[in-house]
């Protein structure tokens, strides 16, 4: 178990190194981030992937240069378990009362990509299911990812991580309980491919996405949302002065689903 206390001092072994912090070390935020970072052992990419943020945009919050929002915050405590009263003011325990969900990694040929347990939805107001406190992650094999990333042209198996959705607004494609592999590498949130299925938030900074088929304006004004259940109307959106990567959160390149509680259809014989 993760000690989450920080008093007087801190410390923590990492492989042969102490990570030593102070409570006056600690007062400012972005060293708390850097703090958390640390103390779970993860790469700048390796944090930011699953929140659909880049190294360079982790190095930033950590610098102080740029400021993270308390939906960021929210993201990283959902994700990584890092109590967001703790990030954003100081209070409280470092993490959450649920520890902390384990990143990618390799066993025996395997990866074990985490599962997202409160991003996509597929519905208007339907909520990804919940996997439950001991679900770590869904295991894949190496080739099977890297044959998946050589296809995706970007990424690696840093930016996926895999998710369960409801709601039926891309039915027949996508069903609730569906499990979807989103690849949240830089290039393929900066251009979008036509069409293609991804996770989106309507609005920057905003800790609901869904999975939709997006077709970008070819002056790159406007994001255009497509379902593909008709009964649901496309969404469009505007980008102008929004970072186009604040809005996707990554590419859906793989989905599976159980065929165990599947009734058959009513003309089925």
């Amino acid at each position: 178990m993760l000690d989450p206390s920080i008093g007087s001092g801190h410390m923590r072994l990492l492989g042969d190194k102490a990570l030593l912090a102070t409570a006056k070390e600690l007062e400012k935020k972005s060293s708390r981030l850097r703090y958390a970072r640390q103390y779970l052992k993860l790469s700048g990419a390796a944090f930011g992937a699953p929140i659909g943020k880049a190294k360079g945009t982790i190095s930033q919050w950590e610098a102080g240069s740029v400021d993270f929002s308390l939906s960021d915050s929210l993201a990283i405590e959902h994700v990584w378990g890092i109590s967001s009263p703790w990030l954003m003011a100081n209070e409280g325990d470092m993490f959450s009362s649920r520890t902390p969900r384990l990143y990618n990694r390799t066993e025996h040929g395997v990866f074990l990509l985490p599962l997202l347990d409160g991003l996509p939805s597929c519905g208007p107001s339907g909520e990804i299911a919940d996997l439950g406190e001991d679900a770590e992650g869904l295991p894949f094999g190496q080739k099977f990812i890297g044959e998946l990333l050589r296809q995706c042209g970007a990424g690696s198996e840093a930016n996926l991580f895999v998710a369960r959705v409801q709601g039926d607004s891309m039915n027949p494609t996508i069903l609730a309980g569906d499990t979807v592999m989103v690849n949240t590498a830089l290039p393929l949130r900066l251009e979008p491919k036509k069409g293609a299925l991804h996770l989106v938030r309507r609005r920057a900074g905003s800790s609901e996405a869904r999975v939709k088929r997006v077709f970008l304006s070819a002056d790159g004004a406007h994001l255009t949302m497509n379902s593909d259940n008709p009964t649901y109307p496309p969404l469009t959106v505007p980008v102008d002065g929004v970072p186009i990567q604040d809005l996707i959160v990554g590419r859906v390149c793989w989905y599976g689903r159980s065929l165990l509680d599947q009734a058959p259809k009513a003309e089925d014989w």
